[in-house]
């Protein structure tokens, strides 16, 4: 009835959904403590406002975009490039 393929089980498969970790969070660039019961802490060097009481209070911290990550040597900086 059903075919031991390695083709018809990859179609089979289900897809795992890719879960956003900023879920229920608003992204700003600058965090303030909105009650009492807000908590600011940091995880793997971005910073969170968690609250328990009030969820809509939950705030992460904007990553800055990196910009201008070129390297600079000699041969890219040729009038003539070799490529």
């Amino acid at each position: 009835m059903y075919s031991n393929n390695i083709s018809s089980k990859t179609l089979l498969q289900t897809i795992v959904p890719m879960y956003n970790i900023t879920c229920n969070m608003k992204t700003k660039t600058v965090l303030h403590r909105r009650c009492k019961y807000c908590v600011l802490h940091w995880k793997e060097g971005v910073k969170y406002v968690k609250c328990k009481v009030s969820p809509r209070h939950n705030q992460v911290q904007r990553m800055k975009q990196p910009r201008n990550t070129w390297i600079l040597t000699f041969a890219s900086q040729k009038p003539i490039r070799d490529w």
